[in-house]
C-alpha cells in the first residue's frame, strides 16, 4: 500500500481538527437543550480528540461523553436480572431515606432492626426498578452527528478523491 505523503497527512489532520471542533460544538449544543433536563454537566463533559494521520492511516476523530450520555440515547432500560441490592442499600444509607413505611408491614415494623428495614426497602426498590424502569429516549446522536458527518464526507471526497484514485491505480499496477 502506498504511503500518504506529509503534505496530504497535514491536510487530512487540519480537516479532522476543524470537523472535530464542529462536532464538539454540535454535540454540546444538542445536549444543552432543555429537553434533556440537564444540569449542564453532560454537555460540558463532551471531549473530542483527533488521532493524527500516519503514513498509512487517516486521522481518527474520537468523541467522549459521560457514561450516562449513552443511557439517555437508548430506547429503554432493560434489566435482565434484578438490580444489585447492595447498591440500593448503599443509596438508602447515603441519602437517609425515611424508613417509616416498610414494604410488607402495615404499622411500619417498629420491632424490626434498622438493618432489616433498610434491606426490605432496598429489595422493594430493586423489584420495582426491574418491573417498571423505563425512560424516554433522547436520540442526541441522531440530532448532532449527521450534518457534520455529511459535510466532512463530501469535503474529504472533494479534496482527496484524486489522490485515492492514484493510490488505487498504482496498487493495481504493482499487482500486474
Amino acid at each position: 500500500m502506498e504511503n500518504f505523503d506529509k503534505d496530504i497527512q497535514d491536510q487530512m489532520n487540519a480537516l479532522a481538527d476543524r470537523y472535530a471542533a464542529e462536532l464538539r460544538n454540535a454535540v454540546s449544543k444538542e445536549l444543552s437543550k432543555p429537553s434533556y433536563k440537564s444540569s449542564g454537566m453532560l454537555a460540558s463533559s463532551v471531549k473530542v480528540s483527533v488521532t493524527p494521520a500516519t503514513g498509512y492511516k487517516p486521522p481518527v476523530i474520537n468523541l467522549e461523553v459521560e457514561d450516562y450520555g449513552e443511557l439517555i440515547g437508548k430506547r429503554k432500560m432493560l434489566w435482565v436480572k434484578q438490580p444489585p441490592l447492595q447498591k440500593m442499600i448503599d443509596h438508602i444509607q447515603k441519602k437517609s431515606v425515611s424508613l417509616t413505611k416498610i414494604p410488607g408491614y402495615v404499622s411500619g415494623a417498629p420491632n424490626l432492626p434498622e438493618s432489616k428495614k433498610i434491606e426490605r426497602v432496598a429489595f422493594a426498590m430493586a423489584v420495582k426498578k426491574r418491573r417498571d424502569d423505563t425512560f424516554k429516549r433522547r436520540p442526541w446522536k441522531k440530532q448532532s452527528f449527521p450534518d457534520v458527518l455529511r459535510k466532512l464526507n463530501s469535503e474529504t471526497i472533494e479534496k482527496f478523491g484524486g489522490h485515492v484514485e492514484r493510490m488505487l491505480a498504482s496498487s493495481i499496477e504493482t499487482l500486474k
